[in-house]
């Protein structure tokens, strides 16, 4: 998602290759949707729509934790929000808040699909 995000986002920026960009850094932060996932199935008592505050609760909490962590062993976070006047230590940026609301939700809808396809469980 990331570097297909990050694709598309060059391309706005008048770079047809449409280069995309991720870190090493960034394999035990999305490691951690494994632990995320074992933790979804007790979140579906509760509204779709709640969840997704939930969801992005958690984000943003792995987010910025991460990347405290990440600025602290390495100097420097991959994701440096500092220059937008809504961010948070340079960690999280507030104005993405319906983003990362939104990819729980779909992430939240799609889990049980891919649970029947890939039969984890």
């Amino acid at each position: 998602m990331e570097v297909l995000y990050t694709g598309i986002v060059s391309f706005f920026k008048k770079d047809i290759t449409m280069t995309a960009t991720t870190y090493l850094w960034m394999i035990p932060v999305y490691g951690y949707a494994v632990v995320m996932d074992a933790f979804a199935g007790s979140l579906y008592p509760i509204p779709f729509f709640f969840r997704g505050v939930i969801w992005l609760i958690i984000i943003w909490s792995v987010e910025f934790v991460s990347g405290a962590l990440i600025k602290k062993a390495a100097g420097k976070c991959p994701w440096d929000y500092s220059e937008s006047k809504y961010s948070f230590y340079g960690l999280i940026r507030w104005d993405y808040a319906f983003n990362w609301y939104a990819v729980g939700l779909f992430f939240d809808f799609v889990r049980p699909y891919v649970d029947k396809f890939i039969k984890i469980r």
